[in-house]
């Protein structure tokens, strides 16, 4: 078949032909035509161009008159499901408004220290804030150096050089988990596998739960266990609930029972995924980087964050339709990457107060290297 050909529906697995149509019809600028509701109108005195587009949405409309259109093609569904965002994006921007100030901010804007105190007393939750507000005062004061002025360029110093890479490998990790394959078309994987629509929806739910509880979790345990322990149990989780999704795609199984399955290895991943990744891909940054470069590493780990955000959304199509079930495995092969990353040159922070976690590298096996070797410089 011609590669520039539209895929073509064998009578099985519907799901999957329709995506792999969207896709299609997404690279030859037709999608509109179906997400726009266009009115077909006669195909008579239109351009070249017009006339392909209508002429496509004439066939296409026709070949599904007998066939049950997805979730994922119904406009008036997605744009409920897309509306519905608004919701969580409502509290956040609600929620912002109670947000305090960061003691940082409040000490280089009106150096008062002690309100700074006040501030990390309560959001530590604690009265003991032990050095923090000292090691504030000193960071506010280096804004007086050279590199004040840009605090991008001071992070490039060799000193810094642990935390930039894991400013930029920690967020490229979270994203290539696989978590936007589930979170994206589990409806289309869930219906694939054998779940009728309204099923599919149900359990979209279920692992939603799942993912928040499991959060949850991790802000209860994190302390005790450890950011690298909950990092390796999570990893563990999505590489063996990932490789057997792949296996049972592949395998073709179908029914109610290979269905339920499914959705409990997906259940699985999504719980890895949420006491691991999802919340510590944000905390872990958060406590690595010293409080004179904080901000600007922060920004750099958002930033990148984001740009593979949006690759993993437009490249996921295009994956699924060249290779189908081994998408499981190639986000698989990543988890394994990630995993081993974390556990060989990621420091343990347990029980580190976030103002020593600075001297944390000089004891790394690896890291030391470049923290002791710019001491010996200076």
């Amino acid at each position: 078949m011609d590669s520039n050909s539209p895929p073509v529906f064998d009578g099985e697995n519907y799901q999957m032909w329709a995506v792999k149509m969207k896709a299609y019809m997404k690279g030859a600028d037709l999608w509109e035509v179906i997400e726009e509701d266009y009115e077909v109108t006669p195909l008579g005195g239109l351009t070249d161009l017009e006339f392909l587009k209508q002429k496509f949405l004439v066939e296409f409309e026709g070949s599904l008159t007998h066939t049950e259109v997805p979730l994922i093609l119904v406009s008036g569904q997605t744009r409920i499901s897309s509306a519905m965002a608004t919701v969580p994006a409502s509290i956040l921007i609600l929620g912002s408004l109670f947000l305090p100030e960061t003691p940082n901010s409040i000490i280089q804007r009106t150096g008062d220290v002690c309100h700074a105190e006040l501030v990390l007393r309560r959001v530590w939750g604690t009265p003991d804030v032990g050095d923090e507000p000292s090691d504030l005062v000193r960071a506010g004061s280096e804004i007086k150096t050279d590199y004040a002025d840009n605090p991008f360029v001071k992070m490039l110093q060799r000193k810094y050089r642990p935390q930039l890479v894991m400013a930029l490998a920690i967020p490229f990790f979270q994203q290539v988990t696989g978590i936007n394959m589930i979170a994206f078309y589990a409806p289309i994987l869930f219906r694939t596998i054998g779940f009728s629509e309204s099923a599919s929806l149900r359990s979209v739910v279920v692992t939603g739960i799942v993912g928040m509880a499991s959060m949850f979790v991790s802000m209860l345990v994190v302390d005790r266990l450890g950011p690298k322990t909950l990092f390796l149990v999570g990893g563990i989780q999505m590489l063996v609930s990932q490789v057997m999704v792949g296996i049972i795609m592949i395998a073709e199984l179908r029914g109610q029972g290979y269905a339920y399955v499914v959705l409990v290895l997906i259940c699985v991943y999504v719980a890895g995924f949420g006491w691991s990744w999802g919340p510590l891909g944000w905390l872990v940054p958060s406590e690595i980087f010293p409080l004179e470069i904080r901000s600007a590493a922060q920004s750099v780990t958002v930033a990148v964050s984001f740009v593979f955000t949006f690759v993993v959304a437009q490249s996921f199509l295009a994956m699924l339709c060249r290779s189908e079930a081994g998408i499981f495995f190639f986000y698989g092969g990543w988890v394994v990457v990630m995993t081993a990353a974390m556990q060989m040159f990621l420091p343990e922070t347990k029980n580190v107060p976030m103002e020593k976690v600075a001297g944390v590298w000089e004891h790394h096996w690896f890291w030391k290297r470049f923290v002791r070797a710019n001491d010996e410089k200076a």
